[in-house]
């Protein structure tokens, strides 16, 4: 009978074990938690996701503020050192609270808004505008849009003119795409 008893002590144990963990896990914000289900159906440990911190304004103005500004002791050039062209460097660094991920490579930039399926052709206010030589694979530069007034698409592009040496090149203001073949990645922002 001792047996019996230190069993259902056991199972009893267990069960609010279980318990304790589900309400800790129902009790999380709805945003700070995200879970993923495995092969067998199972739900995983939940993951912080990270969310946007910055308002459309501010990125905007940091955009705009860092107009000119060379590559040489920029906030964004401890990370450069590696390539040749930083405008996708510039871009994430301008949205580095926002959700989008620090890298230098505009395909892997283009890739997580397309996964997140917040991709298309309609400029808008502080989108990431993407340039390519033809298909998607083909990505090779890409800016922030500034703006959008009246058909025209004021953008804030990192590493230009291309011709001019790696560590001379800008962050430079255009009023329109500087080229047609583009396609615009939208992040996300808290809303003032």
């Amino acid at each position: 009978m001792s047996g019996g008893i230190r069993r259902r002590t056991v199972i009893v144990a267990a069960l609010g074990t279980v318990a304790a963990g589900a309400a800790a896990v129902a009790l999380l914000p709805r945003d700070a938690a995200r879970t993923a289900s495995g092969a067998d159906g199972a739900t995983a440990i939940p993951t912080k996701v990270p969310v946007p911190t910055r308002t459309l304004d501010e990125v905007r103005a940091e955009a705009l503020g860092s107009a000119g500004m060379r590559l040489a002791a920029s906030p964004w050039s401890t990370d450069a050192a590696a390539t040749t062209t930083w405008s996708t460097l510039y871009v994430s660094w301008l949205l580095r609270e926002n959700a989008v991920p620090q890298t230098r490579d505009p395909r892997e930039l283009y890739e997580h808004f397309s996964a997140l399926g917040q991709v298309g052709t309609e400029p808008r206010d502080g989108a990431v505008i993407f340039y390519s030589d033809g298909p998607v694979e083909s990505i090779h530069h890409a800016g922030y849009v500034e703006r959008t007034t009246a058909g025209a698409v004021a953008t804030v592009e990192g590493d230009v003119p291309d011709f001019l040496p790696h560590d001379k090149t800008f962050v430079r203001r255009y009023g329109q795409p500087w080229d047609s073949n583009i396609i615009y990645g939208y992040p996300e922002y808290v809303v003032a």
